[in-house]
């Protein structure tokens, strides 16, 4: 409840009354505000409430909206799982008013006991509890839906762990272990070590049969000890009461090393299995990572790094260093990331080195890919070998303004196409860069230019075929982030509600604008200083670029095209050496 104090009299407000008299008033006020909102509001659909929700960037039609949604799902649910992306109103409506806090979590913690109550299986409790969980985080209060959830939970999966006995597959396997270590994890769920023992015993006798572990080393069955290894990296991340368990772990892991290791992994002291997520979108599993493509691993005898490093950051988790190298006797780069803390997140790195090897099969001169071309390990360091380039886009950027040089249109057009194009490439692949500036593209003396540092890049299921607008974490670099990411920094939120792609679209904008004008656009991406930020375009020489970069540099992300339509906004006349037939 919330405790509103006027002339007195303390009222107590849940957030339907905070909906009708407080937010609705905020809301009158505004200009150019859609109608539908005061004359049918709660009659709307939430397909219609999220679409004017989307469109409007003005935080006080945003707080009445979020409440809306979610007291319009308390009071019509349970609505079932197609409709659990609205709980994320909750984190939206503590973001702009978290004066309602307590009305706030009330509000979500009545959708969540409703919605459990009637879950199907454990992904969608497990949906439904991700924004518990996120809303107990955020707010530090207890919420009786999630004691639900973890009751719900907990029944399913001695069902999935009771159906093993009927037919089981190191497939069934690993998925109760990836639910049980998402809800260990980041449900942070308690008092799983029965459910995790049930699952272990299971798991060990499928991984003793099917690799005839007790029988003769002479055997010559045919194994399946890698598949053994996978299951095993998740046993010995789960919870158990006694060391017996985790003691019987070791001796299978044991047992099955001596057949053969497991596949290298970047990091031999951890096992870089993803974390499975739970998609807000929809209510499958999403594993949110580039397919497990095999990393490549080179000697680190045929690497020969050149000291001192060209560039070095010390962050609170690893120390970052760019070398120039030598490889086979030719000239590369290595980026080397060495831990320094003991709770280093290695899975990190790993999916970083996943993307390079992606983008660099892919890697032609019609594009911005670096070519990539293997993995070491040393001293507690994972080293990336790739292309050696000598400076970067700010630094170029910054001579060619000491010189006025003036660039060409056939110039820019085959890089602003080249850099487009790969960008909506990577987006057709489900990867969004979130961290485009001057400083993360390469560049050589004949503007071959090539897109690094993918450390917090975003990756979607490639089986999502669209990206709606989602609960997002808030990433990127101050002055060059979107305006949408920027508010809600400035409120100091750890995550928002924006489109990836249609962000990473606006930072582009300005590396262009940047280009072409060499104008300091420092402190101006936000709603507020777009007008003068939009001014800073118009003296773009060339009209075409001027109506591209305007168009990217919108401040509502709604009106900013996607990469695939910013293609069509440069002329053919300006791309003579690209082929754009493929």
């Amino acid at each position: 409840m919330a405790y509103l104090i006027s002339s007195n009299i303390m009222e107590v407000m849940d957030l339907r009354d905070i909906l009708d008299k407080n937010l609705s008033e905020e809301i009158k006020s505004q200009p150019g505000l859609d109608q539908r909102i005061l004359n049918s509001g709660s009659s709307l659909t939430f397909e219609q409430i999220k679409q004017i929700q989307d469109s409007s960037n003005v935080p006080a039609v945003k707080k009445y909206l979020s409440a809306l949604m979610l007291t319009k799902l308390e009071n019509e649910g349970p609505k079932g799982i197609q409709h659990h992306g609205v709980l994320s109103n909750g984190s939206i409506l503590l973001q702009y008013a978290p004066e309602y806090k307590d009305a706030i979590v009330e509000s979500c913690d009545s959708i969540l006991i409703s919605e459990i109550n009637e879950a199907q299986n454990e992904s969608e409790v497990m949906n439904w509890c991700a924004y518990g969980a996120d809303l107990k985080l955020k707010t530090g209060k207890e919420l009786t839906g999630m004691t639900l959830g973890y009751i719900g939970f907990n029944k399913f999966m001695w069902e999935r762990i009771s159906g093993l006995a009927e037919s089981v597959s190191s497939e069934k396997i690993l998925l109760i272990l990836q639910s049980l270590y998402y809800a260990q994890e980041t449900l942070k769920f308690q008092n799983l070590e029965a459910l995790n023992m049930g699952i272990q015993n299971i798991a060990v006798s499928y991984i003793e049969n099917e690799n005839n572990l007790e029988g003769s080393e002479n055997d010559n069955t045919p194994t399946k000890i890698q598949e053994a290894h996978d299951i095993l990296d998740y046993l010995e991340k789960l919870k158990y009461d006694e060391d017996t368990y985790i003691n019987e772990i070791q001796d299978i892991r044991n047992k099955c090393t001596r057949i053969r290791a497991p596949v290298a992994k970047v990091n031999p002291q951890v096992n870089p299995v993803e974390e499975v997520k739970y998609n807000l979108q929809s209510a499958v599993l999403d594993f949110s990572v580039i397919p497990e493509d095999e990393i490549v691993i080179i000697s680190p005898s045929a690497v020969r790094k050149i000291e001192p490093p060209l560039y070095a950051l010390r962050s609170t988790y690893f120390q970052v260093c760019i070398y120039k190298a030598t490889y086979n006797n030719d000239e590369f780069a290595v980026k080397m990331y060495q831990s320094v803390h003991p709770q280093a997140d290695w899975n990190i790195i790993y999916k970083e080195i996943r993307i390079y090897q992606r983008l660099s099969a892919m890697a032609n001169n019609q594009n911005c890919f670096i070519r990539y071309y293997g993995t070491y390990v040393e001293q507690n360091s994972i080293n990336m070998v790739m292309e050696y380039y000598p400076d970067n886009l700010m630094k170029y950027i910054t001579h060619l303004q000491s010189q006025k040089y003036v660039f060409d249109e056939l110039l820019i057009g085959p890089i602003f196409y080249k850099l487009i194009s790969s960008f909506n490439a990577m987006k057709e692949i489900g990867i969004y860069h979130s961290d485009i500036k001057p400083h993360n593209f390469l560049v050589d003396q004949y503007w071959n230019i090539k897109i690094i540092d993918f450390s917090i890049s975003m990756v979607k299921n490639e089986d999502m075929t669209t990206l709606a607008t989602g609960n997002f974490p808030i990433q990127g670099t101050d002055g060059y982030m979107s305006p949408e990411l920027e508010d809600a920094k400035a409120n100091r939120a750890a995550r928002a509600n924006y489109n990836p792609e249609k962000s990473d679209v606006f930072s582009l904008g300005l590396v262009f604008l940047q280009m072409l004008t060499y104008q300091n656009v420092k402190g101006l991406n936000t709603f507020e200083k777009n007008s003068e930020l939009q001014a800073k375009v118009k003296v773009v020489q060339y009209n075409w670029a001027k109506a591209l970069i305007s168009k990217m540099l919108d401040a509502n992300p709604v009106n900013r095209p996607s990469f695939m339509q910013l293609l069509s906004l440069v002329p053919v006349v300006v791309t003579p050496t690209i082929n754009r037939n493929q």
